[in-house]
């Protein structure tokens, strides 16, 4: 399905029928040549009112029901300039400027108290809106709650927990990426506008709200925020494309609607679900709305950002027939930077398994959005769809052909699935008698692993005895499950395998198992080359007679959740017991991570800054 209009003057000279044609042939070859099932175009001419908005491949791996311009795709990061814009609207409604020292604001202060605790008091003291929107306060990225989602999952509790995010460079020192910053962004921008009535009025009383609104001043008739989708599931299901999972033998499957959405609080920073219809309409309303242009938002984007050091700067450094494509300043939820000789705006997104691409020259008034539900390479690919659409439309010798593909593109490897460290395998084993390692170590230590542990910023993990189902005699046994936040469930266990001759690489990643596949322990014809779960795996410490708990090393985590084919982790638990026989768990990751998160039995809410600052005597 697509939507063309075509409105001619004496400035268009290229055909825009045969763009579309092109980009057709363009657009299928690279979708089947990287395993793309769905994808969703854009492109936008405002010189000559000239719009092409469809749709190509499935909604869904496993169904014919195609792509249309009206199918909703989560945009993920994208979703950040929608917050600008929301901050942008909150300062113009409320007069309560965007530079405004956040704890300055007298209407956000209740007597005394600090209204955002960060992690220093300096940091606290002089943090404003437009520091948060600019990814330059150099706090650490809580990127756990936005892949597990938050236990207590508001962005009030999300604020009052970033005071445990770690300042890791100065102040508008140096570009740091956050989604955390674009989470208390949209907090404190819907806090700003509670205290103005007449913001309300416009802008409703939450970001939520907020998003409603601005949908409604771009014209954008069938986008929502993400908790709209899992929260009506049944009516979404067919409006929704969903993103896609691979299995151990390289097979697509549809994921889970519900990744889609995992933490509420965070939805400023990757929230916003589109179509390509309706994402023209963004472009244009961006580009030429006057609204955007007294919010002088072209200013912003250029003038009142961050230099992107420590971001990649150059995707395309113009050599051969690659055109010049670069990234410079960050600032209210884009990128500025220059395509061949034009000024341009644009940002990327990924989440849950999608993917998606927004690029603007704001000078030649022309706009490409592109995002897919899955498949490999999709950044270079997306990108190559961009290059092309410009290049026609601003009538320059494109930089590849219409019937191209693409291959792996180097600079795209650190957007991709990364293989977790190794585990533990069996032997060469015979099916019909396996070798079982069930060290017992750990299981007279279950009543004491059961029940809550908390860290002061992911919150409560809880941790219960549950049946599992054995492999080697189809009988239930007792393991530890444990969830961390909505999403982040699984069984605490270590992984071995039956050997069975066979070398898959894909072994190397936990396994997650559907109830179906869990039922069945990957026997049939379904998982016949699947390695197959060995029940009661924990550590194998110290001698097979007598294992010590002292020799424990660490615990892998087998995802039961759909985040785990969407995510790069390979979860470690690492188990201390003290002089008197509490417990602490370690929580990382994967092997090499440098994150640990310590959970204890206690619950940590004091927290002193160990500066000073003006707001110490406040």
């Amino acid at each position: 399905m697509k939507l063309i209009f075509l409105f001619f003057n004496l400035i268009q000279s290229y055909n825009i029928i045969e763009l579309e044609n092109n980009l057709d042939i363009l657009v299928e070859s690279l979708r089947t040549s990287n395993g793309i099932p769905g994808l969703s175009l854009a492109v936008v001419d405002l010189r000559n009112q000239a719009f092409i908005t469809k749709g190509y491949g499935k909604r869904r791996v496993d169904e014919d029901d195609p792509v249309s311009n009206e199918t909703l795709f989560c945009l993920a990061s994208n979703s950040k300039l929608f917050t600008g814009i929301y901050s942008a609207l909150v300062e113009k409604y409320t007069g309560i400027s965007l530079d405004q020292k956040i704890n300055d604001i007298p209407e956000l202060r209740d007597d005394a108290d600090i209204f955002l605790m960060l992690n220093t008091c300096a940091l606290s003291q002089e943090v404003t809106l437009r520091d948060l929107l600019s990814h330059r306060t150099g706090t650490k990225d809580d990127s756990m709650t936005l892949t597990l989602g938050g236990d207590l999952d508001t962005r009030d509790i999300f604020a009052s927990r970033s005071r445990f995010l770690l300042q890791q460079q100065s102040l508008r020192s140096k570009y740091k990426y956050s989604n955390s910053g674009y989470t208390l962004a949209g907090h404190v921008a819907e806090k700003l506008c509670q205290t103005s009535s007449f913001c309300m009025s416009m802008l409703g009383n939450t970001w939520e709200e907020g998003m409603e609104s601005i949908f409604n001043l771009a014209g954008m008739q069938n986008s929502v925020v993400a908790q709209n989708i899992t929260k009506n599931a049944m009516f979404f299901d067919d409006k929704t494309a969903r993103s896609t999972l691979v299995d151990w033998l390289g097979n697509q499957h549809p994921n889970s609607l519900g990744v889609i959405s995992r933490s509420k609080a965070m939805e400023p920073s990757y929230g916003v679900v589109s179509s390509s219809k309706d994402m023209a309409r963004w472009i244009e309303f961006i580009l030429s709305s006057p609204m955007t242009a007294e919010l002088k938002l072209g200013t912003d984007f250029d003038q009142d950002g961050i230099p992107c050091t420590g971001c990649r700067k150059v995707f395309s450094k113009g050599t051969g027939s690659s055109p010049t494509d670069t990234e410079v300043v960050y600032a209210l939820g884009t990128r500025t930077g220059m395509y061949r000789d034009y000024r341009k705006w644009a940002h990327s997104g990924s989440f849950g398994g999608y993917n998606s691409y927004l690029y603007m020259l704001p000078d030649m008034k022309i706009g490409v959005f592109v995002a897919v539900n899955g498949g490999g390479d999709t950044y270079g690919a997306m990108r190559k769809i961009i290059y092309y659409s410009f290049d026609t439309l601003l009538e320059l010798s494109p930089s590849l052909h219409f019937n191209s593909t693409t291959v792996n593109d180097p600079e795209e490897e650190s957007h991709r699935k990364i293989n977790p460290s190794q585990i533990f395998t069996e032997k060469s084993v015979n099916d019909d008698n396996p070798i079982l390692y069930q060290p017992k170590s750990l299981e007279p230590e279950f009543d004491k692993l059961t029940g809550s542990f908390f860290h002061p910023l992911l919150g409560e993990m809880k941790i219960s005895l549950q049946n599992r189902r054995s492999c080697q005699n189809n009988e239930l046994y007792e393991s530890l499950y444990v969830q961390i936040g909505a999403l982040g469930t699984g069984w605490i266990e270590n992984l071995a395998f039956y050997d069975t001759g066979i070398i898959h690489e894909k072994y190397l990643y936990p396994l997650s198992l559907e109830p179906s596949e869990n039922e069945q322990c990957c026997f049939g014809a379904r998982c016949q080359d699947v390695a197959k779960i060995i029940p009661g795996v924990y550590p194998l410490v110290g001698s097979n007679d007598s294992p010590s708990l002292d020799s424990w090393t660490d615990v892998n985590f087998i995802w039961d959740s759909p985040v785990w084919y969407v995510s790069d982790y390979d979860p470690v638990f690492t188990f201390h017991r003290d002089e008197f026989g509490e417990f602490s768990i370690e929580f990382r990751k994967g092997k090499s991570s440098s994150d640990v998160y310590l959970f204890t039995r206690n619950q940590i809410e004091e927290f002193e800054w160990i500066d000073n600052c003006n707001l110490n005597a406040q």
